[in-house]
């Protein structure tokens, strides 16, 4: 399909492009077929995936966004007004608008993958604000539930592009070599999955590392004489693949939970006294 968009439906486009170029492309395209093109504009525009989506690594970085990105794990999870100040608006920026309204003839086919990808997290985020909607005077509908979301070509990639722009926003990553060094390479090692708690220590400790990027910069051989191979124990690699954005895990579903449990602690004057059992009871 993907080729069949990229073949027929560049006359969406074209509109964009000027002079020389702008009239051949519309020249190529004057005699295609209008299927694909339908299918393009659904991407772009119907789903509002050109709409909602920023691209990491062309985006016009302020001083929120950088404070955003400069979060460690626990913050993220946490949440942090950092987060907040860099999504207070919901519209993208103008370098990821010029990057959605470029002419289809520029787009390569992994672009094209990762468009449907945005197109389709676009369309779950809006179902998800949709069904949770809440009713409000006049029979108004307000969001109570929003979603963010990250596509890339990877999980780290893609989870560390979902943490981006929050709250209610998704954030694309397409991975070459400028998104890694401004987005990726920065990272402090504790942002990357696996690399966090008492490992992300060790390996910050015996390589002599803080950010990703300064993993990136040693060699193999290097990274091996701290890590050895072996078939039990593939760390290097993965050490050396994850610190340029390399990330293999495949995406399964979830396993369904076999327990749930709960706890509270009740501390000072709400503590229970363990001899007293009439108040235990």
């Amino acid at each position: 399909k993907k080729r069949f968009i990229k073949s027929t439906a560049a006359e969406e486009s074209e509109k964009d492009c000027d002079g020389v170029e702008g009239q051949a492309e519309k020249q190529k395209t004057s005699s295609i077929s209008t299927d694909g093109s339908s299918y393009w504009h659904k991407i772009l525009y119907s789903l509002g995936a050109s709409s909602c989506t920023t691209i990491g690594g062309v985006e016009e970085t302020n001083a929120a966004a950088l404070a955003a990105n400069a979060l460690s794990k626990d913050e993220l999870r946490r949440g942090s007004r950092a987060q907040v100040l860099d999504s207070s608006s919901t519209s993208v920026d103008s370098s990821s608008e010029a990057w959605w309204r470029r002419c289809l003839s520029g787009w390569t086919d992994l672009e094209i993958r990762l468009a449907c990808g945005a197109a389709l997290a676009a369309k779950a985020r809006s179902d998800v604000a949709k069904h949770f909607a809440a009713k409000g005077e006049n029979d108004t509908e307000g969001e109570i539930f929003t979603l963010s979301a990250g596509i890339s070509t990877n999980k780290t990639l893609s989870k560390l592009a979902s943490g981006m722009k929050k709250p209610n926003r998704q954030t694309l990553i397409n991975p070459d070599d400028d998104a890694l060094q401004k987005l990726f390479h920065p990272l402090p090692i504790g942002r990357i999955r696996g690399l966090g708690g008492k490992f992300g220590v060790e390996v910050a400790d015996k390589l002599g590392v803080s950010t990703v990027g300064d993993i990136a910069k040693l060699p193999l051989a290097d990274i091996e004489r701290h890590y050895p191979p072996s078939p039990d124990d593939g760390t290097a690699q993965f050490l050396f693949n994850i610190s340029r954005g390399i990330c293999t895990d495949t995406v399964d579903d979830r396993t369904l939970a076999k327990s749930i449990s709960c706890g509270k602690t009740f501390r000072n004057h709400l503590a229970l006294d363990p001899t007293d059992e009439e108040e235990i009871q």
